[in-house]
């Protein structure tokens, strides 16, 4: 069925799903920005393009930031994951773990 062919009363439904999921996603979205929750976190390894151009967040005065080297799996949120594997510096390794006890 084509979104033509969908009554008055569907179309509305599916809109306030839509509403309802985008207000749920900006929710999450601040409560991790305020600290609230945690973003989910991913596996990766870091492809021979990625080598030496991603930070581990820590400095060495007079040396510089520490970056991963080749085939160094660490873990990132899915946000920087996904963000990382578009360039080509890192491939996912596994997918978000369920919670415990989820």
């Amino acid at each position: 069925m084509t979104d033509t062919e969908l009554t008055a009363d569907e179309l509305k439904a599916r809109e306030l799903d839509q509403r309802k999921a985008r207000a749920a996603a900006i929710r999450d979205a601040v409560a991790i920005q305020k600290g609230e929750k945690a973003e989910p976190t991913v596996e990766v390894r870091v492809t021979q393009f990625g080598e030496g151009q991603i930070s581990t967040g820590e400095h060495v005065p007079r040396l510089g930031d520490l970056t991963y080297v080749a085939d160094e799996r660490p873990t990132l949120p899915v946000s920087v994951a996904q963000s990382l594997a578009a360039r080509g510096l890192v491939e996912i390794a596994r997918k978000p773990a369920a919670k415990p006890g989820a």
